[in-house]
């Protein structure tokens, strides 16, 4: 059973465009040796599958690990929320910032590497920006008057 983790987004390792991106082989050998053989309890969201079939969750060990957050806090993963499957969005970008600021795993390079941490950065910024905008009734179609986006309340989470 092929289940794709909510929330969260590990460097390619079979990509046809891509290739093996950096940081691809450790991140997935970190997985394979956290899961491998191991029995799991999958914890769904909003939506149970993706649109390819894939089963969507949060996975979690016998003995409590959270493995999502176990790949994010241990810099093997960065977050990459969809919503409408949201639960965990908050603890994981948390856990992103402390690998960040502890240089862990993918973020060692990270911060050797101005442009490609600039472009995470603006990534979960974006990401933000999207959630706050679906999830705030202000900013529906069907609220009155202009429409105005709180930059300055998402420019504030992003350190």
């Amino acid at each position: 059973m092929k289940v794709r983790y909510i929330g969260i987004d590990t460097p390619e390792i079979h990509h046809p465009m891509k290739g093996i991106e950096r940081y691809g082989k450790e991140a997935s050998e970190a997985n394979r040796k956290l899961v491998d053989g191991k029995t799991v309890r999958l914890e769904f969201d909003v939506q149970e599958q993706d649109r390819y079939g894939l089963l969507l969750a949060y996975v979690y060990l016998e003995d409590g690990t959270f493995v999502n957050a176990w790949l994010v806090e241990n810099g093997y993963a960065m977050v990459m929320t969809i919503p409408p499957n949201v639960k965990y969005q908050e603890l994981f970008l948390k856990l992103q910032r402390e690998a960040r600021e502890g240089r862990r795993g993918l973020w060692t390079y990270a911060q050797r590497r101005g442009k490609y941490l600039s472009s995470v950065l603006c990534s979960e910024f974006l990401l933000r920006l999207l959630l706050l905008f679906l999830t705030n009734p202000a900013h529906s179609s069907s609220a009155k008057g202009a429409r105005q986006h709180p930059l300055t309340s998402v420019m504030g989470i992003v350190k």
